[in-house]
């Protein structure tokens, strides 16, 4: 073989030694960013089941007002309507978070229980006209314990694709009654009697009888996650309105024991407020772990 063909042959040899790294090494980038791909396309599209719960506090907005007194010297005055603490009685909840992803979007389905606890007090005086001693006051503080079964669906959007998402939320709830609670301390304001202010009643009853069972409305909220090992660990704050009234119309005055010390329920819509922790883990992860990554 002449020097002119050898020649050509040392330089592809030579070519092919040093173009092989580089070949390899282009083709072992390939196969990453395809992983990649392929990974960030799993984790794109998720279901994450797991357990929420947290505290809340409760308003009662009321939307027509009932008294059993009404004052003879100015009808349909005020003087008798309830004065409503809101948002200082804390109640508490825990749910099942079921959730499903793509991409940024979210559909979370979360059936839980929750107390709601509401107070409000007012009270009725009665004074002789002609002599300003002979007075008698009683002063009432209420405290209404709601239990509800609630079946929330939510919409869920995380703008950043980040570990530590944040993120928006809203959605729609039904509620069912389960129980309900109140209780009513009554003392009595007597400047005649050398006692002056003690309490005369302490009522504590069942009042699942003066709530329907059905609570509906819609809920708006935001939070963060993050990634705990093969967890995610998400905190959210909401706030919920109910748009019904949820006082019965019909079994107002059937309590004799509340109705006989003079207390009557208004009715009234909720507006709540709530922080919760929820703790979740993939269902592939459980299903199929081996073929899980974290993030």
């Amino acid at each position: 073989m002449n020097t002119y063909l050898k020649r050509p042959l040392w330089l592809l040899f030579f070519a092919l030694l040093f173009a092989s790294p580089s070949y390899g090494q282009s083709k072992s980038k390939f196969g990453r960013n395809r992983a990649a791909k392929f990974e960030e396309k799993y984790l794109n599209k998720q279901f994450w089941v797991g357990v929420k719960g947290g505290g809340n506090l409760t308003k009662a907005k009321p939307i027509e007002r009932y008294s059993s007194f009404e004052s003879t010297a100015n009808p349909g005055s005020t003087e008798f309507d309830k004065a409503y603490k809101n948002f200082e009685k804390a109640g508490g909840q825990a749910a099942l978070e079921l959730t499903f992803f793509y991409k940024r979007f979210g559909v979370s389905f979360q059936p839980g229980y929750r107390r709601m606890s509401y107070q409000y007090s007012n009270s009725y005086s009665w004074s002789d006209p002609l002599d300003e001693t002979n007075r008698l006051e009683q002063n009432y503080e209420s405290v209404q314990k709601l239990d509800y079964f609630e079946f929330p669906l939510l919409v869920r959007y995380e703008p950043f694709k980040t570990k530590l998402k944040p993120f928006v939320q809203l959605g729609i709830y039904y509620s069912h009654l389960n129980n309900a609670f109140k209780s009513t301390t009554i003392t009595v304001n007597d400047p005649a009697s050398s006692k002056g202010a003690y309490e005369t009643e302490n009522i504590q009853v069942g009042a699942k009888e003066l709530y329907i069972s059905t609570n509906l409305g819609w809920i708006a909220g935001a939070g963060v996650s993050a990634p705990l090992g093969n967890l995610r660990i998400a905190f959210d704050l909401s706030y919920r309105r109910n748009t019904n009234n949820i006082t019965s119309i019909n079994n107002r005055y059937e309590n004799d024991r509340i109705t006989g010390s003079g207390d009557i329920l208004d009715d009234i819509q909720l507006r709540n407020l709530s922080a919760s922790i929820s703790l979740l883990i993939p269902l592939r992860f459980i299903i199929l772990k081996e073929n899980y990554k974290t993030e």
